[in-house]
């Protein structure tokens, strides 16, 4: 059953309520593409669009040109969609170009880049810069370092934001963020988008609003069972998964070697944390696995650990590896 409100859009038409031509504006270094649109899901906003601008879209020339960017690109501008590739294959790229093109598209309009971290943050913030130019003028990173009176300003004067997942739900929920404006959402991460996470709770007030925007989600480890990805592609309203793996025929020529360093731990270290009494113990082996966990996040992240539960891995090695 469809959930009110709950439609996906899958084009650009009726995304918008009225048009406003305007000039072109001038761009270097990108290559010029039709767009193709077809019939849309009727649900309005208030932001006009440059009828002009919206005849094409562009793409970067200036950076060698890989086939799968630009086909997930193509997808990503006009559906919904969650883009699953490797670590270190591009994903900022794609980002970056759908969110300048619909910084050209829609001349009053806002686009949104979350990330839960701040290297995310400051990698897509240079690849907005480098790669396709949006001025800084326009750009801002907002962090729950800057107070709620000062981001409600700058959500009106600024037009491309790069906020954290709660900073975006509380700005939503205390409606200092201008949603009617919002064109484009991306979400780096998208993995995190789980139960009452910040990412699902701000997409939901969204849709509540009938605000109707562009979704973007990012991410190299979607989830190993199919119900955790099927409830991050239900909770970001995504209608188009372009996937891929290193093993692809259009991905594996960019896919370089990794060089991976086993580091074991000591037979002794185990044999004295497993010797200890009960309690003891349990309190020693949970303040190690805090310890962890960060690392194995991340590990996991660029595929070196299979899962990011440490538990699982912890004990997983002491058995594989004969330590007792």
């Amino acid at each position: 059953m469809k959930k009110p409100g709950s439609s996906r859009q899958t084009t650009l038409d009726k995304f918008i309520g009225r048009a406003c031509p305007r000039p072109q504006p001038e761009s270097r270094d990108v290559e010029e593409h039709n767009r193709d649109c077809n019939e849309g899901d009727g649900r309005v906003s208030s932001v006009q669009i440059d009828t002009e601008a919206a005849k094409t879209w562009m793409y970067p020339v200036n950076f060698p040109r890989r086939d799968y960017q630009f086909s997930i690109t193509k997808t990503a501008l006009f559906s919904n969609t969650l883009v699953v590739v490797p670590t270190g294959l591009g994903k900022t790229l794609i980002a970056a170009v759908v969110m300048y093109n619909y910084f050209r598209w829609f001349p009053d309009g806002k686009i949104v880049f979350a990330a839960p971290s701040r290297p995310l943050v400051v990698q897509q913030i240079q690849a907005c810069h480098n790669i396709v130019g949006i001025s800084q003028e326009w750009t801002i990173d907002m962090t729950g370092q800057i107070s709620p009176t000062k981001r409600a300003s700058l959500w009106k004067t600024k037009r491309v934001f790069f906020v954290t997942p709660q900073v975006l739900e509380k700005d939503i929920q205390s409606g200092t963020c201008s949603i009617e404006y919002l064109v484009c959402l991306v979400i780096d991460e998208a993995h995190r988008a789980l139960g009452n996470y910040s990412y699902s709770v701000a997409v939901r007030e969204l849709m509540a609003a009938q605000v109707q925007l562009r979704i973007l989600a990012l991410s190299a480890t979607p989830g190993s069972k199919q119900q955790a990805v099927q409830q991050v592609i239900d909770n970001l309203y995504i209608s188009t998964l372009e996937y891929r793996n290193e093993d692809d025929a259009d991905v594996k020529k960019y896919v370089h070697n990794r060089e991976v360093e086993l580091i074991q731990r000591k037979k002794t270290f185990v044999a004295i944390i497993l010797g200890r009494n009960g309690q003891e113990a349990v309190e020693i082996d949970n303040k190690l696995v805090e310890a962890m966990r960060p690392f194995a996040t991340r590990l996991c992240a660029i595929g070196v650990l299979p899962t990011r539960d440490v538990q699982t891995v912890w004990f997983q090695n002491n058995l594989n590896s004969n330590f007792l």
